[in-house]
């Protein structure tokens, strides 16, 4: 549920949301995802889908960080830094009764 809930968050609040987002001239102040890099800067076409916001918040619960997608804005990282503190909470709390039980 945490990376279900985080994923469509993440989705609504970058560039403005769906609504506003369109291939070629999606503009993300909240994430900086590979595929709109280049060596030249931004690529024409490319917009992220929700595949791409669900895969940045698995990796954020599984590794904690956004591996490679950058994070640009505060109310993303302020974000993130609760999706990862919520899993890191879940782990421990799980950790513990499981010693628990021992």
């Amino acid at each position: 549920m945490n990376i279900l809930a985080f994923a469509v968050w993440y989705w609504e609040i970058d560039g403005g949301g769906p609504a506003r987002r369109h291939p070629g001239r999606h503009s993300s102040t909240d994430f900086a995802f590979p595929q709109q890099q280049d060596d030249d800067g931004l690529v024409e076409g490319w917009s992220p889908g929700f595949v791409d916001y669900l895969f940045l918040a698995f990796n954020t619960s599984i590794a904690f960080s956004p591996t490679d997608t950058l994070v640009l804005s505060r109310r993303a990282k302020l974000l993130m830094m609760a999706q990862a503190l919520i899993s890191l909470v879940v782990i421990a709390v799980l950790a513990a009764r499981a010693i628990n039980t021992l």
